[in-house]
């Protein structure tokens, strides 16, 4: 389960054991009234981002395949969620 989102340049998304590989695609679930936040605009819900993988643990968001990692500027309460074609990472 997700334990953390870390506002931050890039943003650092913490998800014990998350599977998840650099490139991965995954799509944006917002949870309650507050949405993540990227360069300080907030993200739609079902908006498309890519992974790019820092540890077992934790990754980054990109826009595009190998693009580099996003700002975080809102965490959204650390109750997002996001998924992909063989499951949800939450």
């Amino acid at each position: 389960a997700q334990s953390g989102i870390t506002e931050a340049n890039p943003g650092v998304l913490t998800s014990t054991a998350h599977g998840l590989v650099t490139n991965d695609q995954l799509t944006y679930h917002k949870v309650g009234s507050t949405a993540l936040g990227i360069a300080s605009s907030s993200v739609a819900d079902g908006s498309t981002y890519y992974v790019k993988y820092v540890s077992a643990d934790t990754f980054q968001l990109t826009s595009a395949p190998d693009g580099t990692g996003l700002q975080v500027t809102d965490d959204g309460n650390d109750t997002q969620t996001f998924s992909r074609g063989i499951g949800k990472v939450t």
